[in-house]
């Protein structure tokens, strides 16, 4: 427990604690503020916080009508103001880069609230963040992953120009293009859907792709000099 959260808890539990414990906490507290004052060490500077989630802008239902103008809306805000592309992500084993694919749009507001555009935005489309970025009147809104990007698209698509659209293709194809190094959470590096999951000693849950099993076990033979299985139905051969 930190110096901070200790004199909190010290604090709160005094009236029911003993003499010889209050006093021992006391001279520790004290021991711990000295070292500070002499400069024998110094507090950590604060880790990085993710900026918090902002709620949801709540709006009334609509019509259908009002829903695909809405909708309508979004995609103009999007064709002058989003951006669909990839973000560098953190370095992967071997030190290759990964990049992550995300829609975005950037509003400037007032400050510790954003924009009304950018709420209304995320209103309709139903997904995603806003957040803070750089000045404190400056937000994003901001949708990462595929399948996130995929609902924007179904949402605005109708009404999306042909600059966006594009830029989304390119960023779909750039993303997908890259080689994983290991799988996503319903599928392995190789785009296979997991067969089962086992709950581990150390508490973890793993995955297993009993197509990928067959392939090693397949190299495995051909290592050894052994003849591949035949297959008479041959759709049913695996393939790297």
């Amino acid at each position: 427990m930190d110096h901070t959260r200790s004199r909190a808890t010290i604090a709160l539990l005094r009236p029911w604690i003993g003499t010889v414990k209050r006093h021992q906490a006391t001279v520790a507290i004290a021991a711990v503020d000295q070292q500070y004052e002499t400069g024998l060490y110094r507090a950590r500077p604060h880790r990085y916080v993710a900026p918090p989630q902002l709620p949801q802008y709540a709006r009334s239902p609509a019509t259908a009508d009002r829903e695909r103008l809405d909708r309508a809306w979004a995609a103009g805000f999007l064709d002058a103001e989003g951006y669909f592309g990839l973000v560098r992500g953190p370095s992967r084993a071997g030190g290759r880069p990964w990049y992550r694919i995300r829609a975005s749009a950037s509003q400037h507001g007032e400050p510790g609230r954003p924009a009304a555009v950018l709420r209304r935005l995320h209103a309709i489309v139903d997904i995603g963040r806003i957040e803070r970025h750089g000045e404190p009147d400056d937000f994003k809104w901001v949708a990462e992953g595929l399948p996130a990007l995929e609902h924007v698209l179904t949402v605005v698509g109708p009404w999306l120009g042909a600059v966006k659209r594009e830029q989304a293709r390119n960023a779909i194809a750039a993303f997908t293009s890259q080689v994983r190094l290991k799988g996503g959470s319903s599928s392995c590096k190789r785009g296979h859907r997991y067969d089962r999951r086992k709950l581990t000693k150390a508490g973890r849950m793993r995955a297993y792709c009993n197509t990928c099993t067959r392939l090693r076990e397949r190299r495995k033979r051909a290592g050894e000099g052994i003849a591949p299985r035949p297959f008479t139905d041959l759709a049913r051969r695996y393939t790297e």
